[in-house]
């Protein structure tokens, strides 16, 4: 029981007539936190590692994504330390006859795509080139549809317009053409070259991907897509024995791609979500290339899985690990990793990530400006309730609890950015609510006990408000 005449900020909000300071503090928080997002504040990261921010929402529903979105199920083909300290021993690179001899390996087990993730730009220092060009000219028009990385530069423009004129030739090295491959691809319409490019945030971790990046190729300036583009436009649609529609994934890829010099993606039917350019990537599998993510819409079989290039060369490799799944060659060793909310990631695991989760971000249209407003601040209102009714600790834990089975029953309604975006949202609104809601209390408190009384949570016994005589 309160002593007489002590300040009690609980009961002083009570007595107010129909929570007046709740209600103002609510009705400020709308107005304001309605022109907030959270892309209007991911330019300050640290942000969102404030109580349950958006790198914690993408860690802790991790398996829930994975088993709740539409994906294309993914093996990792990891070139690791062992492969390499195996197979080179005069650079602390890939030889490029390993590369050809694995791809080889990949066609013959029937995949239904499959992603180089090495630059193929330049002249090799060892010896390798004249196998793997002597691979890609006699690579088969039925073969699946083989992407290769490169041979592009970045342009002098922006992100994403280009014009001719900021393009210049491609350089040669001692009088050879720095572009090796480009005769033994040239007409294949089953080879596509795309650009493996990720938009770090400005504390270096990678959130988001690009789906597209102006380049030059051979002084022209070109519109280049991303790996997990190219594979969403493939294999949109399967033939019956698992392969890509090659014709109808190259329409599709073709009618989204702008103009080199044009920002705007092209007015095709294709994706559903033409917002995607630079969307958040919704994380499957996580730092621990061991992991498999599982498939729960079939009865075995797994949304991602690593196997060993090494044991790929030794021929010890499954059939089924490979077989119509999107395969991913690409190296694990080395320092040479990117920060992601999950942990550090070689790029091919990422690539091997933004794969599997294109459908989920590409093929589904995204809430509404007000579905997602009125989603979030419902959310946020049941924050406010707990924050209002509990104390600090259980109302934290609530909190925290509500947000994940928000999210683990959102990811089967929503795209998985939006998904993350309603949690993110009203987060917000609840902080906002709550900056208003102290600002007003303190003001209320202001006028029984002073300022002292008003800042402190026990103001000392001079500011102590006064007993009403009975």
């Amino acid at each position: 029981m309160s002593e007489p005449g002590r300040f009690n900020l609980e009961n002083l909000v009570a007595a107010l007539p129909i929570g007046r300071v709740t209600l103002l503090a609510a009705a400020l928080a709308i107005v304001a936190a309605g022109l907030l997002s959270r892309e209007t504040l991911i330019r300050i990261p640290e942000f969102f590692e404030i109580g349950f921010g958006y790198d914690s929402q993408l860690r802790s529903t991790l398996s829930n994504r994975g088993q709740s979105t539409d994906s294309i199920d993914v093996t990792l083909v990891d070139i690791d330390d062992a492969a390499l300290a195996s197979w080179s021993t005069a650079t602390h690179t890939t030889p490029r006859d390993k590369l050809a001899t694995l791809i080889d390996k990949i066609v013959s087990k029937g995949p239904a795509l499959v992603f180089v993730d090495f630059d193929l730009s330049g002249v090799s220092q060892v010896n390798g080139d004249d196998k793997l060009k002597a691979t890609l000219t006699a690579y088969k028009p039925d073969s699946p549809p083989l992407l290769l990385t490169g041979p592009f530069r970045e342009p002098s423009c922006a992100d994403i317009a280009c014009t001719k004129q900021a393009c210049k030739p491609a350089a040669r090295v001692d009088g050879i053409d720095a572009l090796p491959f480009e005769d033994a691809t040239a007409g294949k319409a089953n080879i596509i070259w795309v650009s493996s490019s990720f938009l770090p945030d400005g504390d270096g971790v990678v959130r988001n991907w690009l789906l597209w990046r102006s380049t030059c190729k051979n002084g022209i300036a070109q519109t280049a897509p991303s790996p997990q583009l190219a594979a969403a436009a493939l294999l949109w649609r399967k033939q019956p024995d698992g392969r890509a529609d090659l014709a109808e994934g190259a329409r599709r890829l073709q009618g989204y791609l702008p103009a080199p010099d044009s920002s705007s993606p092209g007015t095709g039917d294709w994706p559903a979500n033409t917002e995607a350019y630079a969307a958040p990537i919704p994380f499957i599998i996580d730092s621990n290339l061991q992991a498999k993510a599982s498939n729960w819409r079939a009865a075995s079989g797994y949304r991602f899985q690593r196997v060993s290039a090494l044991s790929l060369d030794k021929d010890q490799v499954a059939d089924e690990a490979i077989k119509r799944r999107a395969v991913v060659l690409g190296a694990s060793y080395g320092a040479d990793k990117f920060l992601t909310p999950v942990g550090a990631m070689p790029g091919a695991a990422l690539f091997a990530n933004a794969i599997a989760v294109a459908p989920a971000v590409l093929n589904h249209r995204p809430a509404s400006a007000g579905l997602l407003f009125l989603l979030s601040l419902v959310l946020a209102a049941c924050y406010g309730i707990f924050a209002k009714l509990l104390r600090a600790i259980p109302a934290g834990l609530l909190i925290f609890v509500l947000s994940y089975c928000w999210l683990s029953v959102t990811t089967y309604l929503l795209i998985p950015s939006d998904a993350v975006e309603v949690t993110s949202r009203a987060l917000i609104y609840f902080g906002v609510f709550l900056a208003f809601d102290a600002l007003l209390e303190m003001a209320e408190a202001y006028k029984h006990v002073g300022w002292l009384g008003a800042l402190l949570r026990h103001p000392p016994d001079g500011h102590k408000a006064k007993a009403k005589p009975e």
